[in-house]
């Protein structure tokens, strides 16, 4: 009895971490705090945080944040009139998570359908070249999962290959279809 419990046990725990890997989505965001060796300040946009990751929460999914260093993340064109900026920069939870984001090294790329690299000025630097964030990201595509950017995140996918060295969006059509 006790050994078909914990087959049991065993099969629903499977059954959940597939389910869950299904449902959750991973956001990349960067360290820097300023454009290169300059003092001028560079940060993570917080519209192109917010507002895919509260359409992303609506739909069902969860998001999870990563940087290159971990921890917390500069943030900045804050729009306090915006509805949405507003309801997370008050959100104490949301915001938390901004201020411990995740190592790569943390970060389990088969808990993830797919991979999205927001913008602002800091996205530009520490990210591209992070050599374990371009592997979740490439496990994650393998797997058919979604890799996907918004504005200056799209610097975050620049140093990208598959395994035979090619840039994992060549021959790719990169324009948004529209259905009309």
């Amino acid at each position: 009895m006790n050994r078909l419990k914990f087959l049991l046990l065993f099969f629903i725990t499977c059954k959940l971490t597939s389910v869950e890997a299904q449902n959750k989505i991973l956001f990349v965001t960067s360290n820097q705090e300023f454009y290169g060796n300059t003092k001028i300040s560079a940060s993570n946009h917080f519209e192109e945080i917010v507002v895919p990751y509260d359409i992303f929460i609506k739909a069902g999914y969860s998001v999870d944040f990563v940087s290159p260093k971990g921890g917390a993340i500069p943030v900045g064109y804050i729009n306090t009139s915006d509805s949405i900026q507003k309801k997370y920069l008050y959100d104490g939870w949301f915001m938390d998570k901004l201020e411990h984001t995740m190592k790569p090294t943390e970060i389990i790329a088969d808990n993830y359908l797919a991979i999205f690299y927001s913008g602002g000025g800091a996205a530009m630097y520490g990210v591209a070249e992070d050599t374990t964030i371009q592997k979740i990201a490439r496990k994650i595509y393998n797997k058919n999962g979604v890799v996907s950017t918004i504005c200056h995140g799209t610097a975050g996918i620049a140093y990208l290959k598959d395994e035979n060295g090619k840039s994992l969006y060549a021959g790719k059509d990169n324009r948004l279809s529209r259905q009309t």
